[in-house]
């Protein structure tokens, strides 16, 4: 076949080519279609993920940080709750240190009075001292008369209470027989009846 004739016969099919050429990219456009709307369902899904793990990893992130949040604020209260004891302990330890110094203080003075009084007496003639002396003694014999009175007071009271209590005995006594002698007599009186 001479080169002619090959050309002459590209040519008659070219036309063919070309409409097969123009209805062919209808065709080869859906199926790029197909395949970007493929990546772009994968690139779309992928995006998803990196999505959802980003707001996990935010979810995550807010409640550490609330739950570090919740965590400060009881340590917080927990430090104020603890000062708190603290102060009430040393105002307590203030008022007792307080208390004693104010009872040594009493203490001293009462020992001041005592060595003053002790002192004063030394210093009395002897006569007074005497005096006291007796009026001490006189003291002592009438607390002890006072004590026989009172002792005697009471027995006097045991007596009448133990008195008393035997008059009701006796008042018992004669319900007693006086009942058995009611029975005695109903019973009596039943049998004459039979």
């Amino acid at each position: 076949m001479s080169r002619k004739r090959r050309l002459s016969m590209f040519e008659s099919f070219q036309p063919e080519i070309n409409s097969n050429t123009i209805e062919s990219p209808s065709k080869s456009s859906t199926t790029i279609d197909l395949l970007n709307g493929s990546k772009k369902k994968k690139t779309n899904s992928k995006t998803a993920d990196h999505i959802q793990e980003a707001s996990n990893l935010v979810k995550s992130l807010l409640s550490t940080s609330n739950v570090l949040k919740k965590k400060r604020i009881n340590q917080q209260s927990q430090n104020k709750n603890k000062q708190i004891k603290k102060e009430k302990k040393a105002l307590k330890n203030n008022k007792s240190e307080g208390k004693l110094q104010q009872q040594l203080s009493l203490f001293k003075n009462n020992k001041e009075n005592q060595n003053k009084t002790r002192t004063q007496k030394d210093q009395q003639p002897e006569k007074e001292k005497k005096k006291e002396f007796e009026n001490v003694c006189n003291n002592k014999e009438k607390g002890k008369e006072n004590n026989k009175k009172h002792k005697v007071q009471q027995l006097k009271k045991i007596e009448k209470k133990i008195l008393f209590y035997e008059k009701k005995k006796l008042k018992w006594k004669k319900k007693k027989l006086f009942l058995l002698k009611q029975l005695n007599q109903s019973e009596k009186n039943s049998k004459t009846l039979k």
